[in-house]
């Protein structure tokens, strides 16, 4: 089943806030009674940002590479199309 919600999470250099933004957003999430998903697009981040997302494993990460050709190949506003095309729940930006 498809989630009813999904939030997309930018992030840069990170490391140190991801844990607390992911267990904050699932407890939120959770209030809602509704099923949901989160991704997060990690933009070319230099510290261990892609490794601490990695270690929940019921978040999605997009590596920045995906982020880099998409960013690259679209201007802002088709990029934003682009996500909500990989989402399958209503669109939640943060």
């Amino acid at each position: 089943m498809d989630p009813q919600i999904t939030v997309i999470v930018p992030c840069y250099n990170e490391e140190k806030s991801v844990d607390k933004t992911i267990a904050d957003l699932k407890k939120t999430l959770l209030t809602l009674g509704k099923t949901y998903e989160i991704i997060f697009v990690n933009d070319c981040s230099k510290d261990k940002t892609a490794d601490k997302i990695a270690e929940h494993k019921d978040v999605i990460l997009l590596s920045h590479k995906i982020k880099l050709l998409v960013r690259l190949a679209y201007p802002t506003a088709s990029l934003r199309s682009k996500l909500r095309g990989i989402r399958r729940g209503e669109f939640i930006k943060c």
